[in-house]
């Protein structure tokens, strides 16, 4: 494991610059960035494919990033894997009957819940803002 630049040691830093929430996220971002080494960058773009979830991003423990587990399936949870879940995925009503619902925050609610439930922490689908 690479040394952590501000300690000298492979542990976590305490109270990095970049979790600070009084900054802006792109002020949070660029000091993150400053700190990683060009193997962390390449992995957050690449990841590891076949991985147990639609998507996977190893944890970098010594700024604080955890391992990202990611799904896209704008219809429904993708489970890529027989030994995921047993392999069953979540299919949720098309997309545009989503766009069109009168409830998004009880479609919103069963959404997260089915990520959540199968162990995924983001969603590569679309989002609403």
């Amino acid at each position: 494991m690479d040394n952590n630049p501000s300690t000298g040691s492979s542990a976590p830093a305490q109270n990095p610059p970049w979790m600070d929430t009084s900054l802006s996220p792109h002020e949070r971002a660029n000091l993150l960035l400053a700190q990683m080494t060009l193997a962390e960058k390449i992995e957050m773009v690449h990841g590891e494919l076949p991985a147990p979830y639609g998507f996977y991003n190893a944890p970098v423990p010594r700024l604080g990033i955890p391992a990202l587990t990611m799904a896209d399936g704008p219809a429904g949870i993708r489970v890529a894997r027989q030994d995921v879940n047993e392999g069953k995925a979540t299919a949720m009503p098309a997309p545009i009957g989503l766009a069109a619902t009168w409830d998004l925050r009880a479609t919103t609610s069963s959404w997260v819940q089915n990520w959540i439930s199968l162990g995924y922490r983001y969603s590569v689908g679309c989002s609403r803002r």
